[in-house]
């Protein structure tokens, strides 16, 4: 590996000259093919097994019998004139033998398999591998405006309908503004300040976060292998990181994807474009990088963000999302939130540079103005890109108005911010107690949206209750567990001191009460400290000081004493952020 990088003229030192992002790109582009040349040198090709698969009725006693045979029969081809009978006597013996070996343990076999007690019986299995057996679909083409594309053209369809470009032809007056406030953000300014140079400690740590099992990239480098390659010459490549940030220049060889197209399950034509999902493949070199800027990125925002933010933060109890969500604000919009951060000058052009990846910062606000999602007359539940919108009504009539009123506003919205809700995969719900009632007709840009009898919402599925089937018993002790305490203690940390209050201690009895009844099967007298005694569950108080209490010991770096009696001595807990380069 060092042989091949001085040949090509790659060094630390000649790196650290280069003034010019085209040099940059092209030293990239040398460093991707020293790799490739000594991985395909050094990695053996994979090679399917020799050895072939037996079947279950095969031991190791018919193992020895067909070897013994196949050497008899070798013995006839070299036999004497004067031997050739007595040998070929032999052979035949032995291989009628192991013939009928070979048939009664296929009998027995056959027979073991038929009277299995198991549980499911052999028809359930070959049913099970027949249902689960697709047929092999062929590649359809695409359909645009009624017209049956050609591959090509499928392809370039696929491409605008996955990567659409950002036309700011159809920018309108808030849009231009955007624009004009994203383009002052590439200019220095008197007060920026340049990163710090990037360290060995930052990239071990980063290369330790990825997974050698992942699919590579167009280069086909794994985890492992782009381990191997910088440990090889650490230096060098940490220079040309630095150079990287040092002329705000994200390589196009590490910009380049892998797109493999996936099939939606379950679609009703498949020559629509929309039918098919997109899957990235990008450079694990390139994503290193990455990582190593998001880190630098959280470090500027998360101390400016407000205190008891819960949600898309590191270590949240929800399962850890990163600070830095990709996706959410176009372009222009999230460079101008980094700069009111006041991002390090070298970060934020570096992701301007990052085109085909958008990186959102998700700010705590009071609520969006009037005419935004958040102001739709109607109950709003929201969790990252899933939105639930719940409307009550005395009739379908008034229910109809309040919900298609609802989308067209967030269908502006939409509009106004490049967005598109697609009313193909929204769907709607009726729950009701009567019997007869008339469907709401719901629209959402002119097109019809389906209702449906159940719903899938974050993994958990709600129906609207007309199968008519109670609850059985458990089943108030699994829903209390699964949905109930879980939904409570959501961002605990940041609303723990409420739980003090006498009245929300009162709206904690009234919700547990009725469970831990149902729980213990007890008589509805039951005071509330009994009915919890005998379900064995702890009062919500309790546990949502607990679950603050967790979250605040993996999110702090120190050690504290923390009891219901020092609580307001220790709130707010102090956060330790340090930054990025000198962490170890």
């Amino acid at each position: 590996m060092r042989s091949g990088l001085a040949a090509r003229g790659l060094t630390p030192e000649g790196i650290s000259l280069v003034t010019d992002r085209n040099q940059l790109e092209e030293a990239v582009t040398r460093y991707i093919e020293c790799v490739e040349e000594v991985s395909s040198k050094t990695i053996p090709p994979h090679k399917p097994p020799k050895t072939k698969k037996r079947f279950p009725w095969w031991n190791d006693e018919l193992e020895r019998m067909r070897r013994e045979v196949n050497t008899k029969r070798r013995r006839v081809r070299c036999a004497a004139p004067r031997r050739r009978e007595c040998v070929v006597d032999e052979y035949l013996i032995a291989k009628a033998e192991y013939e009928r070996r070979v048939v009664s343990a296929q009998t027995e076999g056959w027979k073991a398999f038929t009277s299995m007690q198991e549980r499911e019986s052999m028809w359930d299995g070959i049913y099970r591998v027949l249902r689960r057996a697709a047929g092999h679909r062929e590649d359809q083409l695409l359909v645009e405006g009624g017209v049956v594309q050609s591959p090509d053209q499928s392809a370039a369809l696929l491409a605008r309908t996955f990567f659409a470009d950002d036309d700011d032809g159809t920018d309108s007056e808030v849009h231009a503004v955007i624009r004009s406030r994203a383009d002052l953000v590439g200019m220095r300014l008197p007060d920026d300040t340049d990163d710090p140079q990037i360290t060995r400690g930052e990239l071990v740590r980063t290369l330790r976060s990825f997974n050698p099992k992942k699919a590579p990239g167009q280069d086909g480098f794994t985890s492992d292998i782009c381990w191997h390659a910088i440990c090889a010459d650490e230096h060098l490549f940490l220079t040309i990181l630095n150079r990287c940030l040092d002329l705000a220049c994200f390589p196009a060889p590490w910009k380049e994807a892998s797109v493999v197209v996936l099939r939606k399950p379950a679609r009703p034509d498949y020559a629509r474009a929309k039918s098919y999902r997109p899957i990235g493949l990008l450079s694990i070199l390139g994503k290193i990088f990455e990582k190593i800027l998001c880190r630098r990125i959280r470090w500027h925002v998360l101390p400016k963000s407000n205190a008891r933010q819960y949600g898309f933060t590191p270590a949240a109890e929800h399962g850890g999302y990163a600070a830095s969500c990709r996706g959410l604000l176009p372009g222009p919009k999230r460079r101008c939130a980094l700069r009111g951060k006041n991002c390090a000058e070298g970060t934020d052009q570096r992701l301007r540079s990052r085109l085909y990846r958008w990186t959102s910062v998700l700010e705590h606000a009071a609520g969006p103005p009037p005419g935004q999602p958040g102001w739709l007359g109607a109950y709003v539940q929201a969790f990252a890109d899933d939105i639930v919108l719940v409307f009550s009504g005395h009739t379908a009539l008034e229910i109809q108005r309040d919900a298609n009123a609802a989308l067209a506003v967030a269908r502006d919205w939409g509009v106004v911010n490049k967005l598109r809700f697609s009313a193909e995969k929204t769907q709607a719900m009726v729950v009701t107690r009567k019997l007869k009632y008339d469907t709401p007709v719901v629209q959402l840009g002119g097109v019809d949206i389906s209702m449906v009898n159940e719903l899938k919402i974050l993994g958990e599925t709600v129906d609207d209750g007309s199968g008519g089937m109670g609850l059985v018993l458990g089943d108030h002790q699994t829903i209390y567990f699964a949905v109930v305490e879980p939904t409570i203690l959501y961002g605990a940390s940041s609303w723990a001191k409420a739980a003090e209050k006498i009245s929300v201690q009162r709206s904690f009895a009234t919700v547990q009460r009725g469970f831990a009844q149902k729980i213990a099967r007890s008589h509805r007298t039951v005071s509330l400290n009994a009915a919890l005694t005998l379900a064995g569950l702890l009062p919500l108080d309790l546990r949502v000081w607990e679950a603050a209490r967790l979250f605040e010991s993996k999110r702090d770096a120190r050690s504290m004493s923390w009891t219901p009696a020092n609580w307001r001595s220790v709130w707010p807990l102090p956060r330790l952020l340090t930054l990025p380069v000198s962490r170890t």
